[in-house]
């Protein structure tokens, strides 16, 4: 089972898999210039009006990875956490009835 959880941030995911990896991804928030907005509506427009709004709605902000994720190793996840303050990652292990804490910076 594979689970995902973002930090209250909203600049950190967290990914734990069936391969008992943990991926921690750096996220940001991209807001795209006016000229590149305007581009994607004047494509949108010359195709479908339905599609000028789509595009022009999503053109608003994006969210990207940035870098290469953190990987920490764990057994299957059955919950993951960030701390409030996001320097540390918490999963919860049903199988084995264990919660491991990870500090995101030293790891």
């Amino acid at each position: 089972q594979q689970q995902q959880q973002q930090s209250d941030s909203h600049h950190l995911l967290a990914s734990a898999s069936t391969d008992h990896t943990i991926l921690i991804w750096n996220l940001v928030v991209v807001t795209p210039t006016t000229s590149t907005a305007m581009s994607s509506a004047a494509a949108a427009a010359s195709s479908s009006s339905s599609l000028l709004s789509k595009t022009s709605a999503r053109a608003r902000a994006m969210i990207e990875v940035q870098g290469e994720p953190r990987k920490f190793y764990s057994s299957n996840v059955s919950c993951l956490r960030f701390s409030p303050d996001d320097t540390m990652i918490i999963a919860a292990h049903h199988s084995s009835e264990t919660i491991k804490f990870w500090n995101l910076a030293t790891g």
